[in-house]
């Protein structure tokens, strides 16, 4: 696993934005993974955007989200992973159906502060926290 490529839930920048328990193992977490040209989605890019709105300007917020996904290659959320998101109904939340199939495309890795999101799928990806994908590195 050592310096395969993973793929960062939307839940890790979530962490680092709002300085959230734990932050500073994802903030950690996201630099290795930037490192080795990790993978972000299309949907996660938008997300941060959004979070950074709450609190700075609409320049400020696009500057600070470039800043924290540059060096990740962005998997784009296609109508085909939209779909396949839909008919999923073991992952029960949408969004997390959407972050599972861009992994999927892109990776074996999926590196998230909610493992529970991912408990019913575990057996297609490795799902780690951020500290576990720090462990084994």
């Amino acid at each position: 696993m050592q310096n395969e490529p993973a793929f960062i839930d939307a839940n890790v920048f979530i962490d680092v934005a709002r300085k959230r328990k734990e932050w500073k193992a994802s903030a950690l977490a996201l630099t290795e993974i930037k490192r080795i040209n990790g993978f972000v989605s299309s949907l996660t890019v938008a997300i941060v955007y959004f979070i950074k709105l709450r609190t700075m300007p609409p320049l400020k917020a696009r500057q600070e989200t470039r800043e924290l996904i540059q060096g990740l290659r962005i998997v784009a959320v296609t109508s085909e992973i939209v779909n396949q998101a839909l008919d999923n109904t073991a992952i029960e939340d949408f969004e997390d159906a959407m972050q599972f199939y861009c992994a999927k495309t892109a990776t074996k890795v999926v590196v998230t502060r909610n493992k529970r999101d991912y408990e019913t799928v575990e057996n297609e990806l490795e799902v780690m926290t951020p500290e576990e994908f720090l462990a084994r590195l």
